[in-house]
Order: C-alpha cells, then structure tokens, then sequence
C-alpha cells in the first residue's frame, strides 16, 4: 500500500481521515507515560500500524453505511 492508493479512493481516504485522528489521540493520550512522543518523531511509523491494523473494520462501517 501506499499512501497514492488510498488517495485513489474516497472511501480509503475516508477511513485515512478517521484513523489519522484516532492516532492522534492515541499518541497524545500517552504524551504522559511516553514523554519520548512529545517530539512527534516516529508518529509516521505509528500512524501507518493503526491503519493497517484498523482499516478493515473502519472500512467495513463504512460500506455498511452505503
């Protein structure tokens, strides 16, 4: 995958979008017991797992909703 195949599809993007702030939130959510995250180096890295991780089950909403 790259990130030009999901910009491809709408639906992709949508879940792109949603799992984008889901990362957000959980990388934030750590700040306190990871203070090695405050510099936001290796946020990429950590994006890209939850997305792969989580993009099925989103995308399945998704369709359901259609």
């Amino acid at each position: 995958m790259t990130i030009y195949d999901v910009a491809k599809n709408k639906k992709r993007m949508a879940v792109f979008n949603v799992l984008l702030e889901e990362a957000c939130r959980q990388w934030c959510d750590l700040l306190e017991d990871a203070p090695e995250r405050k510099d936001g180096e290796r946020f990429a890295e950590f994006f890209f797992e939850v997305f792969e991780a989580k993009e099925d089950e989103y995308m399945e909403e998704i369709l359901s909703l259609d």
